[in-house]
């Protein structure tokens, strides 16, 4: 009966051990790929897929928001603009795919609740937007409500992080783009890091941009200010 009991008690702490080894396994795994932007983003190849977006972009600039005194909101084409050449800002490119004017607001409500006002606010509106039929609103539940984003250890404990890890290692992209280590968005399928040339972006033209801005104030209305496309340009 003793022997066992020591049985038992052995084959439980392998068990717990080996459960141990597995879990911390997984958490460095999706710790070094960091596929929803918790810490560095990838530090194994330096490249980064848009597995969820809509996470991974507001996790990222929580912690930085107060580096950035402008935001700009659109879909996966305006997540090419190089914000870099905004001149007299400093922008954080909050685009996410197929994204809606309704999600952007909800964003934005969020970031107010939280102090943050930005001197510049750029936002791409679709033309679908103005047609209908209106897309279902896709955000994070912790936007919706309010409340803190998951912590990273929530997120990093799970399946479905480890499954974007592994598919970042494997070059299994799910869009036609990929985010290099500062978060700047390229076109392309990557399974490397290689230089991209800011050719291969879109250039940005101020005066015929396509945008809608709106400047921020506190206690005032949102002023907007918005220009037609020009002929021969293509809006973003």
């Amino acid at each position: 009966m003793v022997k066992s009991r020591q049985r038992f008690r052995s084959y439980l702490g392998w068990l717990l051990a080996t459960v141990g080894v597995i879990v911390a396994a997984c958490f460095a795994v999706n710790c070094l790929v960091d596929p929803l932007w918790y810490l560095r983003g990838n530090v194994l190849t330096g490249v980064n897929y848009a597995f969820n977006e809509r996470l991974a972009a507001i996790i990222r600039f929580l912690p930085r928001r107060a580096d950035y005194d402008c935001v700009i909101f659109g879909t996966s084409r305006a997540s090419l603009l190089p914000d870099e050449q905004i001149e007299g800002y400093r922008c954080y490119n909050l685009s996410i795919s197929d994204g809606t004017a309704p999600e952007y607001v909800l964003y934005a409500k969020y970031l107010r609740e939280r102090g943050y006002m930005p001197r510049l606010m750029i936002v791409d509106v679709k033309r679908a937007e103005f047609i209908g039929p209106q897309q279902a609103v896709e955000v994070p539940d912790f936007i919706q409500s309010g409340d803190s984003p998951p912590s990273i250890f929530a997120s990093y404990l799970s399946l479905d992080a480890l499954d974007f890890s592994i598919r970042t290692l494997r070059g299994d992209s799910p869009h036609h783009r990929y985010y290099d280590p500062d978060f700047r968005a390229r076109p392309g399928l990557c399974r490397a890091a290689p230089p991209v040339p800011d050719s291969t972006r879109h250039r940005l033209h101020p005066a015929g941009i396509g945008l809608a801005h709106r400047r921020l104030q506190p206690h005032r209305s949102a002023r907007r200010v918005s220009r037609g496309n020009r002929p021969g340009r293509r809006s973003l």
